[in-house]
């Protein structure tokens, strides 16, 4: 067979025909190239041709030339004018991703349920990261692994990328590719906020929290506690003369027990600058306050 000169095959040169072309249009007696990852690949028989559509390596964006086309690359498209039978996509398995769309609620809402009740989880942030991300993440890439392997490449480009830093466009563009519209994307939003409100909701105490979850020494509710302990301590008849805490300061913290001591002074009726140490510590989500004389 004598030499056949393609046309250009660098993609930036190709001139790229998207029109559907009939039977006609195709020599069955002329072999095919076609473009796959950038490389062009042939000549090969119309029969090679059908079987490597068959296996899905040619889809309907593939590039193919054969001489009847002159210059022109055009691409598969569905495969019927050249012989070719495009077998039917398996049914798309939609459960994991709608499973990615309505997790972030119980993964934010455990995470507002363990940040009020458990200190040492307040305290860790890698963990809650690992909570309220990783399920979500790990549904997404199910999502996308099932996808092509129901013959969709073409709608998984940037899924990962977007589930990974933006999961609300992750549903935006999963939805728009596969048919299922916008409904996804407003889901997701409504998800979020639904989730976030609970979220605030539950840990609205934090406010009165250090960073670290945990009751500080010189909060408003550390005051306040204090002070009713003292005059707790100091009997009806002499509650009065507890007159004001002050210069309540951090000794130590140990996050392990976990336990705050801290110091202040109190002024009394009959004493100015009296010092005392409280300790203040968690059990099952409540916190406990030790007061006794310092020295």
């Amino acid at each position: 067979m004598g030499a056949i000169n393609l046309p250009q095959t660098r993609f930036r040169y190709l001139r790229i025909v998207s029109a559907r072309f009939s039977v006609s249009d195709v020599s069955v007696n002329d072999e095919f190239y076609y473009m796959v990852n950038g490389e062009r690949t042939g000549p090969v028989s119309q029969e090679e041709m059908r079987r490597l559509f068959d296996v899905r390596l040619l889809t309907a964006d593939t590039l193919i030339w054969q001489k009847s086309f002159g210059s022109e690359w055009r691409k598969c498209g569905n495969g019927t004018a050249f012989g070719l039978n495009a077998p039917p996509l398996p049914p798309l398995d939609n459960r994991s991703f709608y499973a990615a769309l309505v997790l972030p609620f119980a993964t934010l809402t455990l995470d507002a349920i363990l940040m009020t009740n458990s200190v040492l989880y307040a305290d860790m942030l890698p963990l809650q990261l690992v909570l309220t991300f990783v399920p979500v993440f790990a549904l997404i890439l199910l999502d996308v692994t099932l996808l092509r392997r129901s013959g969709r490449e073409d709608a998984t480009r940037f899924l990962l990328l977007a589930g990974l830093f933006f999961p609300p466009v992750y549903f935006w563009m999963r939805g728009k590719r596969t048919g299922l519209g916008l409904k996804p994307f407003a889901a997701a939003i409504a998800v979020l906020i639904a989730a976030g409100t609970i979220n605030t909701v539950l840990t609205g105490s934090a406010a009165a929290y250090l960073e670290t979850g945990f009751p500080g020494c010189d909060t408003p509710m550390s005051r306040e506690t204090v002070m009713d302990i003292l005059r707790d301590l100091a009997g009806k008849d002499r509650a009065d003369q507890i007159q004001d805490v002050y210069d309540m300061r951090e000794t130590s913290f140990d996050p392990s027990l976990p336990e705050r001591v801290c110091t202040a002074r109190v002024d009394l009726i009959d004493e100015v600058g009296a010092p005392i140490v409280y300790t203040i510590t968690v059990k099952r989500g409540d916190y406990y306050y030790w007061v006794e004389a310092g020295e």
